[in-house]
């Protein structure tokens, strides 16, 4: 590396440092010449140097930073392997219908009719979700929106090698995931070892597999792969290795198709639960309208809760009240103070169910999502929300302990001392030097979770 491409990397360094929050990826685009492995050990070692003057939060943003660059290159470099076929003619073809004009792209895909091939449609596939990493999420819904069509189409195609490698792995996934009980620790290994297949293609195999399967097959059959089907959309939505935006169109899929074998008379526990699982998904969605996502996933939990009464499946109930109390306070559209209030009513509602004597971790997990409510909430007395907050993060704490649940005895900890930091009774010094003790506390056990050997 030459003096004046480190020059270059540095300012590049300093220009994000100084970017408001989200919009470092804005930056990183209109500087793609200078994004390579060089930059992420730059980054890595002004991370270093940080570190050791005690810069903590510049050091956390540079390391965090740097990992999602490793992950883009090398999602990257899979997608354009110098060994894969005309990778350049694909790239140029993409570009060209990024660019053209509304409604031309049909006459461009027709002209370049040799092209279209499941290699391209699974290089669609992955620069969108490279787009939906970087923030570009209207040209990622406009690369999808191609990509679906397309990869729906293929089935109509001879049968060709790759196509039927998707198959083969989509079998021995269901196959696993039936075999183990959906076990994770079984099912996650098969993952890893085929991420290059984890895209928007094999989700267009599986929900067509699955429709022809069903309709074929006996009933018994019939439900047994539903079930292996959404034990396996569980899994690949909780899977953390690959593309996440990815992932979870692929569980999206699997619950959608789900639902068209689960009606609501005949199988209405599996109906429920399934409903309460794609909200679950639609609210994590990356791809698409976030404001939309979460109105989604709000209405399966409304529908999953008319199975879910409190008096038969109370457990059920409470779990879902929970869901929607989360998705109320994340929510985008209509009112943010009117959402909060409908947030606070569900948390409320849950913990009916949710008693620390008998779920403690549940009744944790909703006092310390009350703390953060409370936190934000609009209406009221801010003074008096801050102390609600405050005894809510303490509350979570009588149970999260650092050496049994250290993730979520630490966020609460760092979130306690924002609601510290922020409150208005009391002495403000005082109040001060608490928040450093829970900043502190929390970021001793994310060092140890980080450097698990000190």
């Amino acid at each position: 590396m030459d003096e004046r491409r480190l020059r270059e990397y540095i300012a590049l360094i300093k220009e994000l440092l100084n970017c408001p929050s989200g919009e470092e990826f804005v930056i990183l685009k209109a500087n793609t010449q200078l994004v390579d492995e060089d930059l992420i050990m730059v980054m890595e070692q002004i991370a270093i140097q940080a570190e050791e003057q005690g810069a903590t939060g510049t050091t956390e943003f540079l390391r965090n930073l740097a990992q999602e660059l490793k992950g883009m290159l090398t999602q990257a470099t899979k997608t354009f392997d110098a060994g894969s076929e005309r990778p350049s003619a694909y790239l140029e073809l993409i570009e060209t219908l990024m660019s053209c004009p509304l409604g031309a792209e049909a006459e461009i895909l027709r002209e370049h009719q040799d092209l279209i091939d499941t290699q391209f449609i699974l290089t669609l596939a992955q620069v969108a979700g490279m787009m939906a990493e970087i923030g570009e999420r209207k040209a990622s819904e406009f690369l999808q929106g191609i990509a679906a069509p397309l990869a729906k189409g293929m089935k109509a195609l001879p049968a060709v090698q790759p196509a039927q490698n998707y198959l083969d792995f989509l079998g021995e996934v269901l196959r696993t995931t039936s075999n183990s009980n959906g076990n994770a620790k079984v099912v996650y290994p098969l993952l890893a070892a085929n991420l290059d297949k984890l895209n928007t293609y094999f989700a267009q195999v599986l929900q067509d597999w699955v429709k022809e399967t069903v309709e074929k097959v006996q009933p018994s059959i019939a439900h047994s792969v539903v079930v292996d089907l959404v034990n396996f959309s569980v899994l690949i939505q909780q899977f953390s290795l690959g593309n996440k935006a990815e992932n979870l169109e692929i569980a999206i899929i699997g619950y959608q198709v789900a639902l068209t074998y689960f009606n609501r008379d005949k199988y209405p526990e599996e109906w429920a639960g399934t409903q309460n699982n794609l909200g679950n998904a639609l609210v994590e969605r990356i791809i698409g309208e976030s404001g939309n996502n979460l109105d989604a996933g709000i209405n399966c939990y409304k529908l999953a809760l008319e199975v879910y009464l409190r008096d038969t499946f109370p457990e059920d109930w409470a779990m879902t009240q929970n869901n929607l109390g989360t998705a109320y306070k994340g929510r985008e559209n209509g009112d943010k103070a009117e959402n909060l209030e409908i947030a606070i009513q569900y948390y409320f509602a849950a913990l009916d169910v949710y008693q620390r004597s008998v779920f403690p971790y549940q009744w944790a997990a909703i006092q310390y999502n009350l703390g953060n409510v409370y936190c934000d909430r609009v209406a009221g007395d801010k003074a008096e929300n801050m102390e609600i907050a405050i005894l809510s993060y303490n509350a979570a704490l009588e149970v999260y302990q650092p050496n049994l649940v250290p993730q979520q005895w630490a966020m609460t900890q760092y979130n306690l001392g924002n609601a510290y930091k922020q409150r208005i009774r009391g002495d403000k010094n005082e109040n001060l030097q608490k928040a450093d003790e829970c900043y502190l506390a929390a970021m001793d056990i994310y060092k140890r979770y980080r450097d698990p050997e000190e």
